[in-house]
């Protein structure tokens, strides 16, 4: 019985889990989405479309810095994470905007 029990809480967290990053994750901000988003621009749109920012950091100056993170599969198991991030002023606008490798190619194993 106690076996049972627990496959059956095994099954249940790996079921939230599932749920929670499903309805979690909104749209994907990918490089070529990145391109086509103008200095100018409100970062309300990029959210509106896209969803909230990874990390939302003051930078000075008055700027904020909105990263977004952007996976790019390299090869069949081995990916690469990039920030694509929006300097913001005070009203809203995008006023700079970047790309950021973030530490070297990370294996992944989807088997």
């Amino acid at each position: 019985m106690a076996k049972i029990n627990l496959k059956l809480a095994s099954a249940l967290c790996v079921t939230v889990a599932l749920m929670l990053i499903v309805g979690c994750s909104g749209a994907i901000l990918t490089q070529n989405d990145f391109a086509t988003i103008s200095v100018g621009e409100t970062i309300a749109n990029v959210e509106a479309v896209y969803g909230q920012a990874y990390d939302v950091t003051p930078s000075g100056n008055g700027l904020t810095e909105y990263r977004y993170i952007e996976r790019c599969p390299v090869t069949s198991t081995v990916d690469e994470f990039k920030y694509l991030v929006f300097s913001v002023t005070e009203n809203g606008r995008i006023v700079d905007k970047r790309m950021e490798r973030i530490g070297t190619n990370m294996n992944v194993n989807y088997n």
